[in-house]
């Protein structure tokens, strides 16, 4: 027998959503210190799209990632190339 288990749009304040470094299996190694930037416009946000051969970055729900490492993902021949440069 199945139960439901409700979502947070539910209202189950109970709910916590793991922390997404938690699910990753690995050695343990820290992450990489990055450059603090602060807010930024979306026009400079757009500036790091999937040609710009220096850094490239993403927002998800305002929070900024630079996925310049994921050439292969989010550069010119990337299947994510679209959302390179934004939110």
């Amino acid at each position: 027998e199945a139960t439901h288990q409700p979502t947070s749009s539910e209202g189950n304040s109970n709910m916590s959503i793991p922390n997404p470094a938690s699910l990753i299996k690995g050695d343990g190694a820290p992450l990489p210190e990055v450059e603090q930037m602060g807010t930024i416009t979306l026009e400079t946000l757009n500036q790091y799209h999937c040609q710009n051969p220096d850094r490239r970055m993403i927002s998800l729900f305002g929070v900024v990632y630079d996925v310049t490492s994921s050439l292969k993902s989010y550069g010119p021949d990337g299947a994510y190339k679209e959302y390179a440069g934004h939110d």
